[in-house]
């Protein structure tokens, strides 16, 4: 029986302004991206129980490197800059797209998951399409998370859930979403389910070619 995974533990490692400055290169790696503003920081901070551990701004935009967080040695989440944020400076825009892009292009190999954030507010967008449409192209397990749900009736939530679904049906036919909400804590737990499955396929994997 696999050991139970104590997401409190979880601590920050590094921030990185350049890809070429990230030197690990196994374990299991779990990316969060989506627009700025879409909640990313706060679900890093709901999974681990810590309040404060991915800093959270009322500004959209304020995530502007790569942050890493260790989970456990051979385990970590992602947290990519936000992109679609316009209320900066056309240089810095570019600069954090580059590094979004670098991000994906360069750490293929290690992905191993790509959790796409979007506000349940909104629904796929032009951005978003670009991780989707890379996910499939490198088979690469993708699961949308959509934030802020307490704002939305449950019967308006499985619309918007379906319309997504709908949108990149040409693409992945079938597509995990989970409805979450750090307020009440909704699909956080489903997370971590969803976490613990994907770290006990690694070890699984990792035994295997091992011996």
């Amino acid at each position: 029986m696999s050991k139970i995974i104590n997401y409190n533990n979880t601590l920050f490692f590094n921030s990185f302004n350049k890809i070429k400055n990230i030197n690990i290169n196994n374990g299991v790696e779990i990316v969060l991206t989506g627009y700025s503003n879409s909640g990313k920081s706060s679900l890093i901070n709901s999974i681990t129980c810590k309040k404060k551990l991915a800093r959270v701004s009322k500004k959209p935009g304020r995530t502007q490197l790569i942050n890493f967080f260790n989970i456990n040695k051979s385990f970590r989440l992602v947290d990519l800059p936000g992109y679609g944020y316009s209320n900066v400076s056309t240089f810095k825009q570019n600069n954090m797209q580059k590094l979004i892009n670098d991000y994906f292009y360069f750490r293929k190999k290690i992905i191993t998951c790509i959790f796409l954030i979007i506000d349940v507010k909104n629904s796929i967008r032009y951005l978003d399409y670009n991780i989707v449409n890379f996910s499939k192209l490198e088979n690469k397990k993708l699961i949308i998370l959509l934030t802020k749900t307490d704002k939305f009736s449950k019967t308006n939530c499985k619309k918007k859930k379906n319309i997504i679904k709908k949108e990149i049906s040409n693409i992945y036919s079938n597509i995990k979403i989970y409805e979450t909400s750090c307020k009440n804590k909704k699909g956080i737990s489903s997370i971590k389910n969803k976490l613990n499955e994907i770290y006990k396929n690694y070890n699984k994997h990792f035994i295997t070619n091992k011996y």
